[in-house]
């Protein structure tokens, strides 16, 4: 009974937060032809800047993007390389200017790659790019960090032994990209990477990859580094089959999120998603859920985390013959999933979220990659979507759920017209009827107060009305009725039901 009433408190004071946020920002779900993929997005005070790959006169090369908060275009621009190749892998702000790290090749066949860091004015000017790595050796880049000194931080993997192993490869620069130090960390067998890291609190590194153990198997292995690249400890996770493509960041305690992909068989099609915590001065393991719900669902982003210690993730989704845009949230205690979202552009296939970060009125940006409509030509597109705290978005899902709209603007969506939209009888106890009068509609949605779905038809086709809703069963009290027209615009309805 006590852990009821605080459930119900803590429910009531969310509430009453929730009702100072206004959410303002308009969605946008855009596709951009210059770039095939975006691969990170940074939240400014004007809006976004996205960075990541594309191609000029047939030539690989770094992309930057930058848009307002209505995904308006501010500037583009892509580093002037050829015949070299790059592509940009983070990018990070510094006060009005902002770095990006990436990857660089001295020619068009791509190989071999170098880190590099380039310094930009907010303009989109490249100011300085500087490369580390070795001549004729592979360096790869997957993240960098900023440091609350000012300095960057960069890992990846290098190839060494002639190219037969792979070892995790870390460089920290200043804020002038004059390298302070490199770091070659060697695992068991050929294949290591390192994915991601962090700061802690205390100015260290946590550092996670994966060390493979034995041919084909794969374990994650997290490193904490002190400032000066000296291992303060390392450790390993992993279980019967594979653990790969960790991402970490720091939980709202202060501790190590760690959110993965893992196989659940030898079979290379039952990946699922995993999520554990562990402690940053020990390295015990607090947390361990596992999220089964998406078979061949991959988490591609670092975990964020909302008010109240939820966890958000991005990545895809691979229902049937399809690759979708993913974004989950659930509770890391439990692994119970609040709510998840599939995301596509334009009905088509293919599609990857990279990166994910939150924006000010409690929803998400994210990019990555997706095919446009027509893609005769066989390249995919940059993709950046901007969502609600329900993972709302212009193009996928239309409707804001109950509890989001309990703190956003109502009026958002405009009560429908009686010429629109009729529903009678309403109240209603048994059965009500819903009429569209001169509307062609695709979709409509019935939600309770807590933002549940209790009836939607969306299969694709006009919807064949009038029709009839049985509402015996459902609990006494208000429902709001969405209809999504064939113009994309959205109308509302409340719907009173009384319980018999």
């Amino acid at each position: 009974m006590r852990s009821k009433l605080w459930h119900i408190i803590f429910l009531s004071l969310g509430w009453l937060c929730m009702q100072q946020v206004a959410y303002s920002q308009p969605y946008f779900n855009r596709l951009l032809k210059e770039v095939t993929t975006f691969s990170t997005i940074l939240v400014t005070d004007t809006g976004y800047i996205v960075a990541g790959r594309g191609f000029e006169n047939l030539y690989r090369t770094s992309y930057l993007y930058a848009c307002n908060e209505q995904g308006d275009s501010l500037w583009l621009t892509h580093l002037s390389n050829p015949p070299m190749a790059s592509a940009a892998q983070r990018v990070l702000a510094a006060d009005s200017v902002f770095y990006v790290a990436g990857i660089i090749a001295d020619t068009a066949d791509v190989t071999p790659w170098d880190f590099y860091l380039a310094y930009f004015t907010p303009s989109g000017d490249n100011v300085w790019l500087k490369r580390y790595g070795e001549p004729e050796t592979i360096e790869f880049l997957e993240e960098a960090i900023m440091t609350k000194e000012g300095d960057i931080v960069m890992v990846g993997l290098k190839r060494i032994e002639s190219g037969d192993r792979n070892a995790w490869y870390v460089v920290k620069t200043d804020a002038n990209g004059t390298l302070l130090w490199e770091k070659k960390i060697d695992g068991i067998e050929n294949e290591n990477a390192c994915r991601s890291l962090i700061e802690t609190p205390e100015g260290d590194y946590v550092l996670v990859g994966e060390q493979e153990i034995a041919p084909g198997k794969y374990d994650l292995w997290i490193i904490k580094l002190n400032p000066e690249g000296d291992v303060l400890w390392d450790t390993t996770y992993g279980g019967i089959y594979t653990e790969f493509s960790p991402e970490i960041n720091l939980a709202p305690d202060g501790h190590l999120g760690i959110a993965f992909n893992f196989l659940q068989s030898e079979k290379s099609d039952s990946r699922a998603i995993k999520y554990i915590k562990l402690n940053r001065f020990t390295a015990e393991v607090m947390t361990d859920v596992s999220i089964l719900d998406f078979t061949e669902g991959s988490v591609l982003t670092k975990p964020l985390y909302d008010a109240y210690g939820n966890v958000i993730l991005a990545g895809r989704h691979k229902p049937e013959f399809d690759l979708l845009g993913l974004v989950i949230k659930f509770n890391p205690e439990t692994g119970d999933i609040i709510w998840s979202r599939e995301y596509t552009r334009n009905g088509d296939l293919q599609h990857y979220i990279y990166d994910i970060q939150p924006t000010d009125d409690e929803g998400f940006v994210f990019c990555g990659t997706g095919y446009p409509e027509d893609h005769a030509g066989g390249f995919n597109q940059g993709w950046i979507t901007t969502i609600d705290c329900k993972g709302a978005d212009s193009l996928t899902y239309y409707f804001p759920e109950e509890s989001c709209e309990d703190y956003t603007s109502v009026n958002d969506y405009p009560a429908a017209k009686e010429s629109e939209l009729l529903v009678y009888p309403n109240p209603a106890s048994e059965l009500i009827t819903i009429k569209l009068d001169n509307v062609k509609a695709k979709t409509i949605r019935v939600t309770n107060t807590l933002g549940q779905i209790v009836f939607e038809q969306n299969d694709g086709n006009l919807i064949v009305e009038p029709l009839n809703i049985k509402v015996r069963d459902w609990a006494k009290g208000a429902y709001s009725i969405y209809i999504l027209k064939t113009n994309d615009e959205v109308v509302r309805k409340t719907l009173l039901v009384n319980a018999q």
